[in-house]
């Protein structure tokens, strides 16, 4: 009988060294862009995985996947309802480590209203405005990553739009 105990407690332990090839985590902070707040109850995912938690009250998660086989891709997408989900991916190659950040663009149809860059040239104009579908904005500190989102709101788009115009052309813009 002892030894049948004595082999049980050796599989075990084997099995707990042995039982997983690879893990892999993301330890991090998910804070707004607009004003550094934390963003709690964000969702992490690392995508192939399909595995999935959330920020606590002051946006910090640790993600962890242990398993068996070849590793994953570290894809990671970052969403919360109200912000531009953030994905991200971190891989390495011969030459050091390569982190891709997921772009694309989103268009914000103006109603039947033309923009004109410059109002002193009416013949050029658009009646829809790209912007960006994603939040891109991030840190590494450490171990750890930082990642700002941006407020999924066409309106408040338009107005930063409208702020970075003036910005680089001064007001030489009109809105009809």
């Amino acid at each position: 009988m002892k030894k049948i105990i004595y082999l049980l407690i050796i599989l075990t332990i084997s099995l707990s060294f042995f039982g997983c090839d690879y893990c892999i985590g993301l330890n991090g902070r998910v804070l707004s862009n607009v004003d550094g707040e934390p963003i709690r109850d964000a969702q992490v995912t690392l995508k192939s995985r399909n595995t999935t938690i959330t920020t606590d009250s002051l946006g910090v998660f640790h993600l962890q996947h242990c398993g068996g086989g070849k590793p994953p891709k570290s894809i990671y997408i970052i969403s919360k309802e109200g912000y531009k989900d953030f994905e991200i991916e971190f891989g390495s190659t011969n030459s050091g480590s390569v982190t891709i950040v997921k772009t694309g663009e989103k268009y914000y149809d103006l109603g039947g209203k033309l923009f004109y860059p410059d109002s002193t040239n009416l013949s050029t104009y658009t009646g829809v405005i790209r912007f960006e579908k994603f939040s891109k904005d991030y840190t590494k500190k450490g171990d750890s990553v930082i990642f700002y989102m941006d407020i999924d709101d066409v309106e408040v788009d338009f107005e930063n739009y409208l702020k970075r115009w003036r910005n680089g052309w001064g007001n030489r813009y009109k809105i009809k």
